[in-house]
């Protein structure tokens, strides 16, 4: 009976600490992507400010307004974007505003910022964009390693809980041979 109430302890309480372990693996992971999303949105808008303001500061050319940006001062601002050898995983679009934004980019975050007249095409549209292949790798490694520490973190805590109840249990088995066997009432019919 001792080893059955031990067994019954030890599963119990590691399938709650497993459980435990779950949920917060669990919601590790839904706050790490959501974390480095945020991250990778503040790094884009940050770039597509920087490259309005500088679009902004081209346009104004000693005090005289010229009618339409030209497109040759776009390149130029987005090569002297800050960071922009991270340009590897990012995009620079700009679209006619009466386009559509970028589709069919799966795995890309965007965001856009309205710009004025560039060369005879009308009002437009910069788009700045980045893979979230990074995130997704790194979310990857995180989920790896859960699913590899988990079970083993699961298992030790086993063990631990099965020596742990042993010793709660020791007294138990001093002290079972002095007490008479336990006999359930009898039922008398009169």
């Amino acid at each position: 009976m001792r080893s059955s109430l031990r067994f019954r302890l030890t599963a119990m309480a590691t399938v709650m600490v497993a459980a435990v372990l779950l949920v917060a693996a669990v919601v590790l992971f839904f706050i790490q992507r959501q974390q480095l999303t945020s991250s990778l949105d503040t790094s884009l808008n940050q770039q597509a400010d920087f490259m309005v303001a500088a679009l902004v500061e081209a346009d104004d050319d000693g005090g005289e307004e010229r009618e339409e940006l030209e497109f040759d001062d776009l390149v130029s601002i987005i090569e002297a974007a800050p960071n922009s050898d991270a340009f590897e995983y990012r995009r620079v679009e700009i679209r006619p505003a009466s386009e559509k934004p970028p589709t069919g980019n799966e795995g890309f975050r965007w965001v856009s910022r309205s710009l004025g007249d560039v060369e005879d095409q009308g009002p437009a549209t910069l788009y700045v964009g980045e893979s979230t292949e990074e995130i997704d790798e790194t979310v990857g490694g995180l989920i790896f390693a859960l699913l590899a520490t988990i079970p083993v973190v699961a298992a030790v805590m086993a063990g631990l809980l099965w020596w742990l109840t042993g010793r709660a249990l020791n007294p138990l088995r001093t002290f079972a041979p002095r007490w008479p066997p336990l006999q359930t009432p009898t039922r008398h019919n009169a």
